[in-house]
Order: structure tokens, then C-alpha cells, then sequence
């Protein structure tokens, strides 16, 4: 497989992860736990995001992470490395945790 073909799904997959991301936000719903484990792929190789444990409105989110954290700390975007909750959750923060995750899953392949 070339490193073209490989950038191409890469760019596939964070595209459709991204989508379903902002659709959740659309939503009212923050995942909270953003990392390679949690993206699940189907049949035809479409991104599915699972792993709901922690997941809530973002009042419930902060609430939260401003008493326990939530994440796993090294999938965590830098906002939340510096303090979890004096930012308010955003997609922004979802998209620094996709890349996160893209850029450890990139590299242990």
C-alpha cells in the first residue's frame, strides 16, 4: 500500500469521525473520550464512534471534569491538560483530541 493510499484513508476516516463529532454537538452531546479505542469502524469501513461511558450534555461534562477529570490523561487536547474546568467544551477541543488520537494511532502503525 502506498503512503499515498495510506493519507488517503487517514483523511477518510478523520473527515467522517469529524462529521459525527459536530453532528453529536449539533445534538447537545460531548463525547468526552476521544481516542483511537473508541473509533470503531463497520463493515464498509466507515468510522463509528462508541464508548459513551462519560459522555453528557457539556453542563454535565464540566461539571464533571471540573471535580474528577475524564479522559484518559494522555488523550487529553491541550486545553484540558492545563485545566479541564476553566474552558468551556467546544468542538475545537474535540478536534485537538481527534488529532491527538490520529497522530498516536499514525504512529504505531
Amino acid at each position: 500500500v502506498s503512503l499515498e493510499d495510506k493519507d488517503r484513508v487517514v483523511r477518510y476516516l478523520l473527515r467522517h469521525t469529524m462529521e459525527g463529532l459536530r453532528d453529536l454537538h449539533a445534538c447537545g452531546v460531548i463525547h468526552a473520550d476521544i481516542k483511537p479505542d473508541n473509533i470503531f469502524l463497520d463493515e464498509d469501513f466507515n468510522p463509528i464512534l462508541g464508548d459513551f461511558g462519560i459522555s453528557g450534555t457539556s453542563e454535565e461534562v464540566s461539571l464533571r471534569a471540573g471535580t474528577t477529570g475524564y479522559g484518559r490523561r494522555g488523550a487529553r487536547a491541550p486545553s484540558q491538560q492545563a485545566a479541564c474546568s476553566r474552558h468551556p467544551h467546544s468542538l475545537r477541543r474535540h478536534v485537538g483530541r481527534e488529532g491527538l488520537a490520529s497522530q498516536r494511532s499514525a504512529r504505531s502503525r
